[in-house]
């Protein structure tokens, strides 16, 4: 076999790069479908899983990259993944999978820092200063952010920080030559967890944005889009912090998918019909991304709840942009006791939870608020298969569509959207 990535097999990013992508594909839906059996009995029906339709295995998909950083005995200083099983850094050249400006951004932004010889934070000892690059790209604009994680305290670098990583980023052109490479903003993630960590709460801006722009659809004249069919682009604002899905592609894989044929197939089209005036709530919000797209389907009333403020400013702000804060209302809260707080009976609630799940606390939450119909979409099969067991043993659903999105090629990992309705 042709080694396809240099670090395949030392990096833990990818577990899958020894196979084909259609035998890949076929492992990731046999894994799913196991998974699924060991909790529904009776399951035997394969994992329909959307995912590009291509003759080359996709390539540069990641839109973000997170690298901690640790001391190195010649170099100083280095930044990567984790090789696999292990808290050892692998020093990433090239990548496959990652957006090829970012990876090259942080390797521009390893080199700043050795240059201006800045420590590395130490896990077993707790001392230290630099601990992570974050970074994402947003494809339609050429946007781009980049955070520098450190310890808490004074930095009186910082301002020379940024203002040469910005100089030095001019030099990154975008291989599609669509849209300029822009890094619009650096910022500062303080963490003093004593824990790995990565991030913590607090951002600092360092220079320029705090957030950056994300368009999804085509942005054509009115006149035309009215004549052609086609529904207006959605802007996104998405601050740093803030949850966004890493797949470039995850509009035609994730998005519409659900909104133009998972809904429109359930219950012979009940919920299609019904969603135009009907009452929405996005448990799991994030900047607006489910709940946007519901708005533009025509939902009467929807119901935002998120716990982190950053992405609940997004929100706020992208209902505003996209001319949707009429029908909006926003919870900042935790979920489950958000959720309870609500009216009970919406039509349609979306699930989008973290990888461990609802929780009890969230089960019961969902419980009360008796909505007619769930979508519940997850990274994790086995959270995902046990929430939706509990939710059908306790409720009044069934489960009426199921199936997958290929949103992390090259992985063991799966995105999957399932949708409940009345038994």
């Amino acid at each position: 076999m042709t080694k396809i990535c240099r670090h395949f097999g030392d990096c833990g990013g990818c577990s899958l790069f020894e196979n084909s992508y259609e035998r890949e594909i076929l492992l990731r839906q046999a894994r799913a479908r196991d998974i699924l059996a060991g909790t529904f009995e009776d399951w035997q029906s394969p994992v329909d899983l959307q995912h590009e339709l291509s003759n080359r295995p996709p390539r540069h998909f990641r839109n973000r990259v997170l690298y901690p950083i640790q001391a190195h005995p010649r170099r100083g200083l280095t930044a990567g993944l984790y090789r696999r099983g292990t808290h050892e850094l692998v020093e990433i050249e090239s990548c496959e999978t990652q957006d090829p400006n970012l990876t090259h951004l942080a390797q521009i932004a390893l080199q700043l820092a050795r240059d201006m010889e800045i420590q590395a934070w130490d896990e077993k000892s707790g001392q230290g200063f630099l601990r992570a690059f974050d970074l994402r790209v947003m494809e339609s604009t050429g946007e781009a952010l980049f955070t520098v994680v450190t310890t808490g305290g004074l930095w009186d670098a910082s301002a020379e920080f940024a203002g040469q990583l910005a100089a030095r980023a001019r030099t990154i052109e975008r291989p599609n030559g669509r849209h300029p490479f822009k890094l619009v903003g650096v910022l500062r993630n303080l963490n003093d967890d004593k824990g790995n960590r990565v991030l913590g709460r607090r951002y600092v801006p360092l220079l320029g944005r705090d957030y950056q722009l994300d368009r999804v659809g085509r942005p054509l004249p009115r006149a035309k889009r009215d004549r052609m069919g086609v529904t207006p682009p959605l802007w996104f604002r998405v601050s740093a912090g803030s949850f966004y899905q890493s797949h470039k592609k995850a509009d035609p894989l994730l998005y519409r998918p659900i909104f133009d044929e998972l809904l429109s197939r359930a219950a012979q089209s009940d919920l299609a019909k019904r969603i135009r005036g009907g009452r929405v709530v996005d448990a799991y919000a994030g900047v607006g991304s489910f709940a946007l797209r519901a708005s533009r389907a025509g939902a009467g009333r929807v119901e935002v709840i998120e716990e982190n403020p950053r992405a609940m400013k997004d929100a706020v702000e992208n209902f505003r942009r996209n001319g949707y804060a009429d029908i909006a209302s926003f919870k900042l809260g935790r979920t489950a006791e958000s959720l309870r707080g609500l009216e009970p009976g919406p039509l349609l609630l979306i699930l989008d939870p973290p990888r461990a799940g609802l929780m009890e606390e969230g089960i019961q939450a969902v419980l009360a608020l008796k909505p007619q119909y769930i979508l519940y979409v997850s990274c994790h099969v086995p959270s995902l298969a046990e929430d939706t067991a509990a939710l059908i043993d306790q409720g009044p659903w069934e489960i009426q569509t199921l199936h997958g999105a290929d949103l992390f090629p090259r992985t063991q990992h799966l995105e999957i959207i399932t949708l409940l309705g009345p038994k």
